[in-house]
């Protein structure tokens, strides 16, 4: 039973991600790592992360009240974890329900329309982790999607860490 406790929280901890950019510095105490089954803290202090799970962003590619589930997690429920599931079609742009800006023409290239949608989205997903982050909450990045791992999983995966490669919350 330990053995598989201890698989599930190393890949639990895979994934677990936050954004660097603009973020304050986190002191080492918030850098975690793993002790068999047990999440700790720098000074070896045992951690339990509770949270919440905020959906939407794997349906629509703006949120639904995102912004505002984020707050109410961080300040008035005081989540120290979120789990957002994104999706790799929004993350890269290649989704029709992805709106282009007013001043953006139809008429744009393919490859286009899908950087400017890839950006928006990226945009968004950036700012809710550094306001997670700011505020000394976690954020496992969940790619919620089904079936066996594709060469999109992989890419949106290696893009995600790369993008968020300096992070200090990155387990």
């Amino acid at each position: 039973m330990e053995k598989k406790a201890k698989a599930l929280l190393q890949a639990f901890c895979g994934v677990l991600l936050c954004s660097c950019a603009g973020a304050a510095p986190l002191a080492d105490s918030d850098t975690l790592h793993t002790d068999g089954p047990a999440l700790r803290n720098a000074r070896n202090e045992r951690i339990v992360l509770s949270g919440v799970n905020i959906a939407s962003l794997e349906w629509m590619p703006k949120g639904e009240r995102i912004r505002e589930s984020f707050a109410a997690a961080i300040e008035d429920w005081g989540a120290k974890l979120i789990r957002l599931p994104v999706r790799s079609g929004f993350w890269f742009g290649r989704d029709s329900k992805q709106p282009l800006p007013d001043d953006f023409s139809e008429k744009s290239p393919l490859a286009e329309k899908e950087a400017v949608r890839a950006e928006a989205y990226r945009t968004l997903v950036d700012s809710l982790l550094e306001y997670a982050n700011a505020r000394g909450c976690y954020v496992i990045l969940d790619l919620h999607e089904f079936k066996a791992p594709t060469a999109a999983h992989l890419a949106f995966w290696r893009d995600a860490a790369t993008r968020d490669a300096n992070c200090p919350r990155v387990l």
